[in-house]
Parts: C-alpha cells; structure tokens; sequence
C-alpha cells in the first residue's frame, strides 16, 4: 500500500514555544463558549453596581470603595487560595496584577505544567480524549482501506458535542485533582483539540502519535459572579479600576497509538 508517512507540519499556536519542537500542533477540532467575550472580559471604569446585584453584594463593593489596589488584589488571592489554587492561583493573580493581560498575549501552560498535569488527573478531559481517538482510528481505517493515511484530512473533523468542556466548580471531586482546579479555572470557555508527531510504521501496522487538547478560559469576572468578598474585589479591579482579564491556555498532552487492521 502506498502509506503517506509524515510527521505533523502545520501552524502551531501560538508560535515559538520551545516544547513544541517535536512536532507541530495539528487541529482536528474546536468547541468555544464565549471566550474573549462577554461580561467577564470587559474591563474599564464604570462608576457602576454590579447588575442585579442584592444588598449585600451592594455593601461589599461600598466598603471596598475606599481599599487600596494592594489589598482588593490580596482578597483575590485568598479567595483563589480558599478554593485550591496554590501557586496556579498566584500566578494568575500575579499576571492580573501586573496589567500584562491582554487578547494578545495569553498565559500558556505548557504539557508539563502543574496545571496541565492537574488537569489530566482529574479526567476532567477524558470523555473528549475518548472521543478523539474514536474519530481518529475510524479515520485511518477509511483510509487504508483507500490504500493510504494521511493526517491532513482529519482537520477540524471532530463534530459538534464531542468535544465537552469541563467545569470543576460544579466537580464533586473536591479533595482530588479536581478540587484544586475550582479556583484557577472553575468553569472553561473553549478547546482545541490537535495531534502532533503523527507516525505510521509500515511494519507493524501501527500509529502513533501524541493527542493533545488546548483547554481555553477566560480570568476574568462577569456582574453574575459577584457572590463572596473575593470574587467582589476582583469584580472591583477589572471593571472600576481598569486590570485587564486574560485568557489562559492549558495544554494537556498524551501519548495515543493503536494497531490497524492492516
């Protein structure tokens, strides 16, 4: 047969990142639920309430009239904390204190990144990775059985709902892996799935390759999460003292091979 051999070479996003020089990213599908946009990545000074906000939201925002940045930005900190953030948590606060967030220059967590690794044990992905690798080992059996593989047609295949985003603030895993994601990304936003070092070995019949998903999330707060002291002061900085959200890419990566039926 007139295997296509091939190592993954397409756009990578975003460019230059010094993991990715074993292969480039690949994208065989995407889901977004209103990244980038919405309540929760407006930023500015606004002189306002938040929206439907009841007496005692009310009352936290005129207390913190009078706090300082420093200290709005410590309550942030401390509400992450309280909901498991660890050093992921001040490191996004971190980035939101320092006013480099912005559309353009999101916060990447690379493969190897606690973050990432987190994210993989809690299998907050693992219905997505299973999908993937149905579609793909479908799609190479089609193939062969044309007398060829070639990755190039798996672009953006992944149909509609196969790809679900995780959201660990509504997780029961509150101990595990899980519970120490509630507070840097809670809910997610969008994905991308893709596939990197695609090989075919002719004599075992085998394909390999590395799957990997780019989970997508908005740090950012909407008028609807103002419901504790934290979440306030953050609420308090992004749209009545002008920090700017941003958006965090969590890269999870594994290693997917399977033998065809030749």
């Amino acid at each position: 047969m007139g295997l296509y051999y091939a190592k993954i070479r397409a756009h990578q996003e975003p460019a230059g990142t010094p993991w990715s020089a074993g292969g480039e990213r690949f994208q065989i599908g995407s889901v977004m639920q209103g990244l980038g946009e919405g309540g929760d990545f407006r930023h500015g000074i606004s002189g306002r309430f938040p929206e439907g906000a009841n007496p005692f939201i009310r009352a936290w925002i005129t207390q913190m009239l009078d706090y300082s940045d420093e200290q709005l930005i410590e309550m942030l900190r401390s509400e992450l904390r309280s909901f498991g953030g660890g050093d992921n948590g001040d490191r996004m606060v971190d980035v939101f204190a320092g006013r480099t967030g912005n559309d353009g220059n999101p916060l990447v967590w690379p493969p190897s990144s606690n973050l990432s690794q987190l994210v993989l044990q809690s299998n907050g992905l693992g219905t997505a990775f299973e999908n993937c690798k149905l579609h793909i080992s479908v799609t190479v059996e089609e193939q062969l059985d044309k007398g060829y593989v070639d990755y190039r047609e798996m672009r953006n295949m992944m149909p509609r709902g196969t790809l679900p985003l995780p959201h660990w603030a509504a997780h029961k895993e509150w101990l595990g892996a899980g519970g120490k994601l509630r507070g840097p990304l809670g809910g997610t936003q969008g994905a991308y799935a893709y596939i990197r070092n695609f090989n075919v070995f002719k004599d075992r019949w085998k394909v390999a390759m590395i799957l990997g998903i780019n989970l997508c999330d908005d740090f950012g707060v909407s008028d609807d999460d103002c419901y504790s002291p934290g979440l306030c002061a953050f609420w308090m900085l992004q749209h009545q003292r002008g920090y700017k959200p941003f958006k965090n890419y969590v890269y999870c990566e594994i290693d997917y091979s399977f033998m065809t039926t030749g």
